[in-house]
């Protein structure tokens, strides 16, 4: 077609597009709920083929269990554990137990021996985990523990002679792994006959041992049982107090600490006052009547007043029970309770002076 000028009419006319930049808001919001999709789509993926594991058991009392060659997990002092079982016999067994990450931690070989206990220390210096074997089973294949956290502030040492460090492993299994020294360690806890206990303290020397004419199995197992209770390690406690006072207290170091606890000064004469009225330590000494072994507690001074018998426990082998815990002597009229409320107070003073500044 042609107008009059002899130049071709348009019939439509056609625009080249121009890129300014902006998006098309209909296309924009499709891609984005294409995304969404996608990801609710995989979400759901994870969450069907990852199902959201179990809290892992907390050791915050007494923990019953039957423990395989399987690990098992469990945290104790908000820190993870793996526990498990490497041999057995008929009355012992050998377990190994690892802080996680596996890869980066030692594995620890702890023997533990039928309806005794072995305290270990896990996270500290001083054992925060008991376990005690309860039964074996007939193909050693399975055995019943039972853990029980312990309190640091008990400062209870580890039965080490049943501890091992395994030399070496490259991951947590349940393949035999080889414990250092392993072997020695449980032949030293079968034959363990040695009365002599360690109490805690930062005294270089210690005033709490037990004697004995003869030494037998009942005596070593209710040596392990008395380790168990909870006046035994109170006792422990005290006679570390006691001990590191004697030492390592000073008329200085005293002043300073009742200055700090009371805000004022100590009466002329108190260090003297109250080094002169305290025990030097607290002895133990054991004695056997059939299958009964009394552990008898003594503070230990060379003022009569202050002497005398102050604890007995009387351990009944055949029975693993524990009875006559009645305090005596300078300790007469106090419970356990109060006991240890004096002892939390006294180490609050944080030095050697604690139990002479109370």
């Amino acid at each position: 077609m042609f107008n009059k000028k002899g130049m071709q009419r348009k019939i439509f006319s056609f625009k080249p597009k121009v890129d300014n930049g902006r998006k098309n808001p209909r296309m924009a919001l499709i891609v984005i709920a294409s995304i969404i999709i996608i990801l609710l789509a995989v979400g759901i993926g994870i969450i069907v083929s990852h199902p959201a594991s179990k809290p892992l058991p907390q050791i915050t009392s007494r923990y019953t269990m039957n423990l395989t060659k399987s690990p098992f997990l469990f945290e104790l002092n908000n820190t993870e554990y793996a526990i498990y079982l490497h041999s057995a016999s008929s009355s012992s067994a050998d377990i190994y137990v690892q802080k996680l990450p596996n890869f980066i931690n030692n594995v620890l070989s702890v023997e533990v021996y039928e309806n005794n206990s072995t305290k270990i220390n896990l996270g500290s210096v001083y054992a925060d985990i008991e376990i005690k074997l309860n039964a074996v089973s007939k193909n050693f294949n399975s055995i019943n523990i039972s853990m029980y956290p312990l309190q640091q502030y008990l400062l209870l040492k580890p039965d080490s002679a049943s501890i091992s460090q395994v030399t070496s492993y490259s991951q947590l299994s349940s393949q035999p792994l080889q414990g250092q020294n392993s072997t020695a360690a449980k032949t030293q806890a079968t034959k363990n006959t040695t009365t002599t206990t360690t109490t805690a303290s930062t005294s270089p020397s210690t005033t709490t041992t037990a004697s004995s004419s003869s030494s037998s199995v009942n005596e070593s197992i209710a040596l392990n049982l008395i380790k168990t209770n909870s006046y035994y390690a109170l006792m422990q406690n005290y006679s570390s107090l006691y001990a590191n006072a004697e030492n390592n207290c000073t008329s200085s170091l005293y002043n300073s600490s009742y200055l700090a606890k009371y805000g004022s000064s100590p009466p002329a004469g108190s260090y003297q006052n109250a080094k002169s009225n305290s025990p030097s330590g607290i002895s133990m000494s054991k004695s056997v009547k059939g299958t009964v072994v009394s552990f008898t507690y003594k503070s230990v001074s060379s003022a009569p007043s202050l002497a005398g018998t102050v604890l007995v426990l009387n351990v009944d082998e055949s029975s693993s029970t524990i009875s006559n815990s009645t305090f005596s002597g300078i300790f007469a009229g106090s419970t356990y309770q109060t006991m240890l409320s004096n002892y939390q107070t006294i180490t609050s003073i944080g030095n050697a002076c604690g139990i002479y500044v109370v």
